[in-house]
């Protein structure tokens, strides 16, 4: 298995993931949440760091992707993209560290779960977040169909 390789395209990953949250640091400002713009600052910070330093770790792998490439990207893909979608979760100090990443799972596919005790209460750029994540899912859903 090329590690370098998965590296990269994990990096590159993680740096499209960073770009997603730039809706919900608009939206913050829109609803004037300045602690929550820190919030998506700060989990776009990670993210840019951890993608950034896995697209260097691989910068010199091979272009050639194989099965078990494949199927290593796919399995660490979700789970690192289920992770920096919980950041904002976690960074906010509104909910504990797994339900954090239950929330950002269970928008990654589309589920609709929750484990937030009072969605109502939370910040109105958090909540677009959690439902920008489940369009995300519902996109990577229709993409896997069509491919």
């Amino acid at each position: 298995m090329d590690y370098r390789l998965l590296a990269r395209y994990l990096g590159v990953l993680t740096l499209a993931f960073a770009a997603l949250l730039l809706p919900s640091a608009l939206c913050a400002v829109w609803y004037r949440e300045w602690d929550m713009l820190m919030v998506f600052f700060e989990s776009a910070i990670a993210a840019i760091l951890c993608g950034g330093t896995l697209f260097f770790l691989g910068r010199n792998a091979g272009n050639r992707l194989f099965q078990r490439e494949a199927l290593g990207l796919v399995g660490l893909g979700w789970l690192l993209a289920a992770t920096i979608a919980a950041l904002p979760y976690g960074f906010s100090g509104n909910v504990d560290a797994a339900t954090s990443w239950f929330e950002a799972m269970s928008g990654l596919t589309t589920t609709g779960a929750t484990a937030l005790p009072d969605i109502e209460a939370m910040p109105k750029s958090l909540l677009f977040w959690r439902a920008f994540t489940h369009w995300i899912g519902g996109m990577g859903i229709i993409v896997l169909f069509v491919a």
